[in-house]
């Protein structure tokens, strides 16, 4: 982001003065937006295979490859949240402001990440039933229920205290999904009235809550849990608000430099996955969070790819979800059917063999399931002129 001294109040003046309804304009509108937003959809790829990773290694009891401690693969949600501000923004700023309801939204949202989410709650259920009765542990028929039906609607379920557990127990994503449906929530409900300064003050406020939390939790929750709650909800607000102001100054003052999108993707992957030393956490967090994924994403969303790297990314962002949300109850029944067989999962073949069948297993059900399953709710309660949502950012509309 440059200053010129030129230019007469800056970007800074600019995201201030912008009224709540900027134009906002289409993806194809000109040859800049034609360009933009493949490297979003490849970023968005690389941060679900990090949280992959770094949850595979909870499958397998060693380091991924049998390398080093990866320690901030968890950041990969922040960056989620940058993103999905970005992309809401985009395609539901002007909405918003413009005679879609909150009604209209959530219904939009609910059909994009529920079939895919229940899916997960299914076979983790399916799971935990099998094992349930195969093996008698903690589980009752009576709680697994109760967890089930609470998941299904992202209520956590205490059951067994508070403080260290988690807050969803089937799928540890939920946390994530829930924290982003209450600030979207606050978004679609606040749009009309969202300027830029008063996006800059939900920012500042809930930035300065994740930078105390980054400072003192010391590698403890970062939103797991349910002694992490505040965290949880200041990670989802910032990065999502913050996303929403860099869409807001992509808009009115895109990036004056086109890079290729893999000076971004590259090192985007060494951030969440190469460095190992926790004495890093003081600091990497924060930086990362707060300044630089806001950067990547603004930076991005002008950068240029050839065609073979916009179809590589445009696979990985159609993807993302699916991957993101599948792959814990996926890994657990992998974890647990082993097990059950006297098998190890520990080995480099294991390793490369859950990612793989992770990203199988999100390509199917995207095409299989939650494609049709999203064009029949679409069509059944989304109203005449509701469209199917894509799931990559340059996905046409079914």
């Amino acid at each position: 982001m440059q200053f010129t001294v030129g230019e007469p109040a800056g970007m800074t003046a600019d995201i201030l003065q912008q009224p709540v309804s900027a134009p906002l304009a289409p993806v194809v509108a000109s040859a800049r937006d034609e360009r933009s937003f493949h490297t979003l959809d490849g970023l968005r790829g690389v941060a679900a295979l990090a949280v992959a990773v770094i949850h595979i290694t909870g499958f397998t009891h060693r380091n991924f490859l049998g390398g080093r401690h990866i320690v901030f693969g968890g950041l990969a949600v922040d960056f989620f949240f940058v993103l999905s501000g970005f992309v809401i923004a985009h395609a539901y700023g002007r909405k918003l402001t413009q005679g879609m309801g909150l009604g209209g939204f959530l219904r939009v949202r609910i059909i994009r990440l529920w079939p895919l989410y229940v899916l997960a709650i299914a076979i983790a259920v399916a799971q935990f039933g099998v094992e349930r009765w195969l093996t008698p542990n903690v589980w009752t028929w009576k709680s697994l229920g109760l967890v089930a039906l609470t998941s299904l609607v992202m209520i956590p379920a205490p059951l067994f205290g508070f403080n260290n557990e988690p807050m969803f127990l089937l799928n540890p994503a939920t946390w994530s999904l829930a924290a982003e449906m209450i600030v979207n929530t606050i978004y679609a409900a606040m749009a009309r009235h969202l300027g830029g300064a008063r996006l800059l003050i939900l920012c500042a406020i809930a930035g300065g809550v994740l930078l105390w939390r980054f400072l003192h939790h010391h590698g403890g929750s970062i939103g797991v849990e349910w002694s992490g709650l505040d965290i949880a909800l200041a990670r989802a607000a910032y990065g999502f608000f913050m996303g929403v102001l860099i869409y807001r100054l992509h808009e009115s003052r895109p990036c004056r430099f086109a890079l290729n999108g893999w000076l971004l993707i590259v090192p985007l992957a060494v951030m969440l996955l190469g460095p190992t030393d926790p004495g890093w956490r003081p600091w990497y967090e924060p930086i990362s969070a707060l300044l630089v994924f806001p950067l990547i994403v603004y930076v991005g969303a002008s950068s240029r790819l050839d065609a073979v790297s916009r179809r590589i990314c445009l696979f990985f962002g159609g993807i993302s979800y699916a991957l993101y949300v599948l792959h814990s109850p996926l890994g657990r029944t992998a974890e647990w059917t082993a097990g059950l067989l006297h098998q190890s999962l520990s080995s480099d073949l294991a390793d490369f063999g859950l990612l793989a069948a992770f990203v199988i297993a999100a390509f199917v059900a995207d095409i299989v399931y939650d494609q049709p399953v999203r064009k029949a709710l679409t069509r059944m309660f989304g109203g005449k002129r509701m469209r199917l949502e894509p799931a990559a950012l340059n996905a046409p509309p079914g």
